[in-house]
C-alpha cells in the first residue's frame, strides 16, 4: 500500500460534499454538496468555473456525468432521480418515481441504460432514448424496462 498525502485543497462548498467526479477530459472536478449546489472546478486553475443551485427542497446525493460532460443523472435527497443539463444549468427530465427513496445510480452510456438503486433493495433499469421533436431539438425519453424489479436485497440469514 502506498502513502497518500494531500496535495490540493479546493474551497467552494459550505457543507458536506456528497459526491465528486472527474470530467472525461480530466480537466474538471464536478462536486455536489449538502449546501444545495453542484460546482464545476477547473483542476488546472483551481477555480470554480460554475455553480448550479439545486432545487430548494433537495440536494444532490449522488450523480453520474455523461454525454461529453454536458449532462448528469442525479439522485436528489427528495428521493427522485433527475436528468440535468450542465450547459443549461437546469433539470430537463425526471426518472420514474418510486415509493422508496433512490439511493444510487449507474448510467451505461453505450446501450443508454440507467440503473437506479432504491433504499428498499430494489434495482430498476431504465432505457433512455433521444427523440427528435423539432429541427436540432431532441428530447430524452426514459422508459422503465420490463419487470419493475430486476434485483432485490433480501435480509436475513
Amino acid at each position: 500500500l502506498g502513502t497518500f498525502t494531500r496535495e490540493d485543497y479546493f474551497e467552494g462548498h459550505s457543507a458536506r460534499i456528497t459526491h465528486a467526479e472527474i470530467s472525461s477530459d480530466t480537466v474538471k472536478l464536478i462536486t455536489s454538496s449538502d449546501d444545495g449546489t453542484i460546482k464545476i472546478i477547473n483542476l488546472d486553475t483551481e477555480f470554480v468555473e460554475d455553480t448550479i443551485v439545486c432545487q430548494e427542497d433537495s440536494t444532490v446525493l449522488s450523480f453520474q456525468v455523461f454525454g461529453k460532460d454536458q449532462f448528469l443523472y442525479a439522485v436528489h435527497s427528495n428521493g427522485n432521480v433527475y436528468l440535468w443539463s450542465l450547459k443549461e444549468r437546469r433539470i430537463i427530465g425526471e426518472v420514474g418515481n418510486s415509493a422508496w427513496y433512490s439511493s444510487s445510480l449507474f448510467f451505461d452510456e453505450q446501450p443508454n441504460d440507467l440503473y437506479v438503486g432504491y433504499d428498499s433493495g430494489e434495482l430498476r433499469r431504465f432505457k433512455c432514448q433521444d427523440e427528435e421533436i423539432g429541427e436540432d431539438v431532441k428530447e430524452r425519453k426514459i422508459h422503465e424496462l420490463g419487470i419493475n424489479k430486476i434485483g432485490m436485497y433480501r435480509g436475513g440469514n
